[in-house]
């Protein structure tokens, strides 16, 4: 997933590049499918220095060709460290280390992207957006109307009711629910 691209924007990536380097984090608006469905475009990440370590299965920002890309980071290897977008068939070429800039640590305003693994819906979904044109722009199309829509409430004061999060202790008596005999065709059976 390319964020900027533009020969005019080279001085903003080295910006965006050196403040990393430094430590500290940016935010950069998402461009691209590459990335569906962990990271839709126009969504806005926040990326952090590479202080933290980063691990197979994260989404990194890697400095290329003058471009900027996220994706996930598959391998660690001494030749260097491969990437790939989650809905792109093929891995990319191996980076350096010093070109992996940062990890992806937020999107949209707090909701974390997911870690070390993607959960197998995303991982179908990716795979029927990198094979299929019309299901992906399909998607994009609903995405981008969704939203709209959203604004639109937004602009005629309508305020979305808060989702309230569960707590440790009720998500451990679901947790305990879920067990029970006869509900046990929900439950993935421990291996």
């Amino acid at each position: 997933m390319a964020v900027m691209s533009e020969a005019r924007d080279d001085h903003k990536l080295d910006l965006a590049a050196e403040v990393l380097r430094a430590g500290g984090s940016i935010r950069l608006q998402a461009f691209g499918n590459s990335m569906l469905p962990s990271i839709w475009p126009g969504d806005v990440l926040c990326i952090e220095s590479r202080s933290e370590k980063i691990v197979p299965g994260d989404v990194v920002l890697v400095a290329r060709d003058g471009r900027f890309f996220i994706h996930r980071l598959i391998e660690k290897h001494e030749s260097g460290w491969i990437t790939r977008g989650d809905s792109l068939p093929q891995n990319d070429e191996a980076v350096a280390e010093a070109q992996v800039l940062g990890k992806i640590v937020h999107r949209n305003n707090g909701i974390l992207v997911s870690g070390s693994r993607i959960s197998r819906l995303d991982r179908a979904l990716a795979w029927m957006f990198c094979r299929w044109d019309l299901f992906r722009n399909l998607a994009l199309r609903v995405r981008s109307n969704l939203k709209s829509a959203s604004e639109v409430l937004k602009g005629r004061g309508f305020k979305p009711r808060p989702v309230k999060t569960p707590d440790a202790k009720s998500f451990s008596a679901s947790a305990e629910a879920l067990r029970h005999p006869r509900l046990n065709f929900l439950c993935r059976q421990p291996e």
